[in-house]
């Protein structure tokens, strides 16, 4: 349910994006540039850190290596292609995103765990 909840919050606001309006008050460049290297990209990295770390298969690895990272390189070579994303904003975003992971998927457990409580 929370993995369910964070993909809905991302397609809402992708559709928002396509549609030119801002979303959770950043502008569509902003939250594609956000949600891509920040969220996606991060979290793949993560992935990769545990496989590393653990020295065994971790949920997500394959993930990563196969969908999240060509899916990243294809959007950010758009974004920094036609200026859109500066190399200062992707490692801006790329380190956020790596530090509210765990504070987001915390919150996406709890509001799941609210909301199938009820």
């Amino acid at each position: 349910m929370a993995f369910s909840l964070l993909w809905i919050v991302a397609a809402i606001g992708c559709y928002q994006a396509s549609r030119n309006k801002t979303f959770l008050g950043m502008t569509p460049i902003t939250f594609i540039s956000f949600l891509v290297p920040g969220i996606l990209l991060a979290n793949g990295v993560g992935h990769v850190f545990q496989f590393i770390f653990f020295r065994d298969y971790v949920p997500g690895i394959l993930t990563s290596i196969l969908i999240i990272f060509p899916y990243s390189y294809v959007v950010l070579h758009y974004l920094f292609s036609k200026n859109l994303l500066t190399h200062k904003k992707f490692i801006l975003f790329f380190l956020l995103g790596f530090v509210l992971q765990a504070p987001l998927a915390a919150l996406a457990i709890w509001v799941s765990k609210t909301v199938l409580n009820l």
